[in-house]
């Protein structure tokens, strides 16, 4: 898992490359907007069969997978309506390559850009972009990403998130706002964690040889809205049993609601009694054709 602290956040806006310019100038006014031709119109070089583009560019059009040193490849397209303007996100993802195939161990994954487009005039006209966003993912590979409402006119993605190490599964999903020209990331989520792989349910061996009981729990996500706040509010309710923090050889139960709200640029954790009782958002909002998912259903990863 990909934890926030300490990642490395370059915000550098993704323009065509200068020897490029001149083709990528008309590709970034688009008829439509697609997989195919939001990455033509950022990088230029885009393999429409392949569904990708290599690095070095001219790698891409006979696709020499082979010699490239990346691959990079649309991860979400999506269309939505933002204060009354139809806006389309592509998220690409980067894959360090070896010998044509992804480099990386199952902390490392993929650098992820996000670039935003907005329609004027019958057409789609990119408007900002960001090419070092966050890296994420496992064994080189990129995470899950869903597009998300946030708040009433405020738009994000959500990221699945999870590892398994020593036994011990953990799962989650990282919040990163698009609305906003930097686009932030508002934090990391636990949805879940057991000991599958490395625990026991016999006290004779609990006790004996030493092995861990077993416990695992999992966490509901819900939206709801709150007064004076452009970003909706964030319930997690688990349920399940957890390991005691005071005590290796002892389970506890795990049935708890925890509630997160935008304070600055980041949800944070809030003591807030009422918080069971918010009344959540409608899991699927439905905007002019757009389906957009408002809670995200977090994939537990698989022991090895």
């Amino acid at each position: 898992m990909n934890f926030l602290a300490g990642l490395a956040i370059i915000a550098i806006v993704l323009l065509p490359l200068p020897a490029q310019a001149e083709k990528c100038a008309g590709l970034a006014n688009l008829a439509t907007f697609t997989r195919d031709t939001a990455m033509e119109a950022i990088f230029c070089s885009y393999n429409r069969a392949k569904g990708g583009t290599l690095l070095p560019l001219r790698l891409t059009a006979d696709w020499e997978s082979a010699k490239a040193d990346a691959l990079v490849s649309p991860l979400l397209v999506a269309t939505y309506f933002e204060r009354g303007v139809e806006t389309g996100v592509l998220v690409a993802a980067r894959q360090q390559l070896e010998n044509g195939a992804p480099n990386g161990s199952h902390v490392s994954g993929a650098n992820l850009s996000v670039y935003i487009f907005r329609k004027k005039n019958k057409r789609w006209v990119y408007q900002i972009g960001k090419r070092n966003v966050i890296e994420d993912g496992s064994w080189g590979n990129p995470p899950g990403a869903q597009l998300v409402r946030l708040g009433e006119e405020r738009f994000g993605l959500a990221l699945n998130s999870g590892s398994c190490g020593q036994g011990q599964c953990d799962s989650g999903f990282i919040f990163i706002a698009i609305s906003e020209p930097s686009f932030p990331i508002l934090g990391y989520f636990s949805t879940g964690e057991d000991n599958g792989g490395a625990c026991t349910p016999d006290p004779y061996e609990q006790k004996s040889i030493g092995i861990a009981p077993c416990f695992s729990n999992e966490g509901f996500v819900e939206l709801f809205r709150l007064p004076n706040s452009a970003y909706h509010g964030l319930r997690i309710t688990y349920q399940g049993t957890a390991n005691d923090k005071k005590s290796f050889h002892k389970v506890v139960p795990k049935n708890e609601s925890l509630c997160y709200r935008m304070v600055g640029s980041a949800y944070k954790l809030v003591n807030d009694p009422a918080c069971r009782n918010y009344k959540p958002l409608s899991a699927v909002n439905k905007n002019k054709g757009s389906t957009t998912e408002v809670s995200p259903r977090i994939t537990r990863p698989s022991h090895d």
